[in-house]
Order: C-alpha cells, then sequence, then structure tokens
C-alpha cells in the first residue's frame, strides 16, 4: 500500500519535471528518490512517468493519478489541522469556504460573532474565486459552508442533491465615480451613460465580472476594462485616481462613499443585481451549529446592503466598533487555495 510519502514524491517529480530538481527540493539524493518512485509503480502496478534524457512526462496513469494525490495529500494536512485543535482544547471545528467579496465586508463581523457566541468552536476559513469549487468542496465534505456570488436569475441546480442553499442578501450594484464626475448627480445609469466608459472591474471568471459582462451585451456593449482587480481596495484607489468607473456590489460601496466617491444606482429599466447564497449540505450531522453560524451570515449580509444605502452620516452613526476575533480561534488559509437585502431566508436544494 503506498504512503503519503510516495504521493508527496511524486506530485514534486511531476511538478518539478525532473528527478534531480525534485531531489534537490525535496532534499534527497536522486538514487533514493528514484528507489521510491519505483515502489510507488510497483504498488500501483504502472508506470507512472516516461523518463527521457531532458526529463521526466506523466503517462496517463500519471495524469489520473495527480488529481487524486493532491486530494489525498490535502485531507490529510486538513485531518492533522483538525486534530491538532481539539488538542488545544477546542470541542468542534467549523470550516468555511468564500468568494472574496464577503471577506472584505460583512463576513469577519459574523465570524466575530459566532466566535463569542461559540467560543469551544475553531473556525478555519478559506478564500477561492471559482463557484463550482466551492460546492465542490461542500459537497465532498472539505468545507462545511460555502459562500459564493450568484446573478439575479433564478438560482441554478447542482447535480449533488444532498446540497441545501440559503439566500443570505439580494442586493443591487452601483457605480462608482469621483465627485466632479459628469455622471456624479445622475439618479440612474443606463448602458447608453457608460458604454464608452473605461471601467475599473473584476478579472475574468469572477460571477461579479459575469454578471456586468451580461448587462452589457444585452445592451449591445461591451465593457471598455480599464484595470482588472479582485481586490476592493485596488478597486476604489484606482477610481480614485481617474482610471476608470468601478461597478461594485452596494454592500462594499460605502469604504468608497466614506473616501469621497458618488455612487450612481443603475436605473430601474436595466438594474444590475447579485445575490449572495450559502450552500450547506443537508445531511449534515452537525446542522444545528451551522444552521446557527448560517444565520449570523445572513444577518450580517443584509444588514450591510441596508446600511451601505444610508447616507454617510446615518452610516456613520448606526455602525458600532465590532470587537476583535480571538486569533487562536480564526484562522484564515487559501483554498485547496443593497438597496434591498432579502426579506427572508430562502432555502432549496441544488440540482444540475
Amino acid at each position: 500500500m503506498p504512503e503519503l510519502r510516495h504521493y508527496r514524491y511524486f506530485l514534486e517529480i511531476a511538478r518539478q519535471g525532473t528527478f534531480t530538481a525534485a531531489a534537490e527540493s525535496l532534499h534527497m539524493t536522486q538514487s533514493a528518490l528514484s528507489e521510491q518512485i519505483l515502489q510507488l509503480e510497483r504498488e500501483c502496478g504502472c508506470l507512472l512517468f516516461h523518463r527521457t534524457r531532458s526529463g521526466v512526462k506523466l503517462t496517463p496513469a500519471g495524469e489520473y493519478l495527480m488529481p487524486h494525490a493532491e486530494s489525498l495529500l490535502q485531507k490529510a494536512a486538513d485531518t492533522q489541522d483538525g486534530l491538532a485543535s481539539f488538542h488545544l482544547g477546542y470541542q468542534d471545528r467549523v470550516r468555511i469556504g468564500s468568494v472574496l467579496g464577503p471577506l472584505q465586508s460583512w463576513l469577519p463581523a459574523a465570524l466575530t460573532q459566532f466566535a463569542q457566541m461559540q467560543p469551544h468552536v475553531q473556525i478555519s476559513v478559506a478564500h477561492t474565486y471559482h463557484v463550482a469549487e466551492i460546492v465542490a468542496l461542500v459537497a465532498n465534505n472539505q468545507l462545511d459552508v460555502g459562500i459564493m456570488t450568484k446573478g439575479p436569475s433564478r438560482l441554478s441546480r447542482s447535480r449533488d442533491e444532498g446540497l441545501t442553499e440559503i439566500l443570505l442578501a439580494d442586493e443591487d450594484l452601483v457605480v462608482l465615480m469621483p465627485a466632479g464626475h459628469p455622471l456624479a448627480r445622475r439618479d440612474g445609469i443606463s448602458p447608453e451613460d457608460i458604454r464608452d466608459a473605461r471601467l475599473v472591474t473584476f478579472p475574468t471568471g469572477f460571477t461579479l465580472r459575469w454578471i456586468i459582462d451580461q448587462w452589457y451585451r444585452r445592451a449591445g456593449y461591451s465593457p471598455i476594462v480599464a484595470a482588472e482587480t479582485g481586490s476592493v481596495d485596488v478597486v476604489l484607489r484606482l477610481v480614485e485616481g481617474g482610471v476608470g468607473l468601478g461597478i461594485v456590489p452596494r454592500s462594499l460601496s460605502w469604504r468608497g462613499l466614506a473616501a469621497g466617491l458618488r455612487g450612481v444606482a443603475f436605473s430601474p429599466d436595466e438594474p444590475l443585481r447579485r445575490r449572495v447564497v450559502a450552500v450547506r449540505r443537508t445531511d449534515d450531522p452537525r446542522s444545528e451549529l451551522v444552521r446557527a453560524l448560517v444565520s449570523l451570515m445572513e444577518i450580517h449580509a443584509q444588514s450591510a446592503a441596508r446600511l451601505a444605502a444610508l447616507p454617510v452620516e446615518e452610516r456613520t452613526a448606526q455602525v458600532t466598533p465590532s470587537s476583535k476575533p480571538a486569533a487562536a480561534r480564526l484562522r484564515t488559509r487559501p483554498a485547496g487555495s443593497g438597496a434591498s437585502a432579502g426579506k427572508g431566508r430562502s432555502r432549496r436544494h441544488l440540482g444540475s
């Protein structure tokens, strides 16, 4: 039976492209590494590498093994982390995966409140850019809760009927611009208004970028992208500097408004909206704990959208400083790396 070290050696060779480079990276001799891979190939019953003078190339069996080996090592690392939390005195652990938007706005406050209410529970937070990855990690029991952005259309289905989806917030997007911009005094923005405007937007692959691109295409236009970034802070800085207009969810706009930018909503005839949803396993044995966490997320997500819709003065008066999260309870790691808030909790099973 192959051991975890065999898979680690195999992956390092695949990444480095040669036994020599992999042996150096692993701090072992090339002959010792070669012997370990021969052992793995004997256990597997097939060759994993084509050996050439210039290096190695994965065989079809090696191509098949690679994602499985990565998954095995990731699960082993997660298991070790989970067991370590019990050694430190925690009685449970929740694993959350999220796209960046909530992590940059309301999610830290929700996790802080959860940690204060459940001091025996350790929190692990992963961030990823891809909705499909979040769904897969939840379905495979590598995450307990996933948070993702979706468009305003009907909630899509996943192939896994064992998942439940909860609507956290339904909010509009706004256009951020310097206060002196010609569009700053408009009551609403239409596609015609910004067809020739340069944009500071999110990279291709982000759901928010897909929502923005689809809005332009429906009007028969294509966005003019001056800059792409996944960081809301960078978006705001670039908009302040006049690089382009920013289109962001209302709950993420408040920092720009507080810095003096102007936020203009889209016209009612051409709205631009996004949904933030949480997904969890329907049959999770710790469903009560997970439901409590999701309920806090729902409260904070909707509160952030409502506050962002208020004038700056009213918003400042209503916001109270949140307590700092305990570092030992809140751990962040990369994933295996509005104007109208949702009026009620919406649950449904995901299908394809």
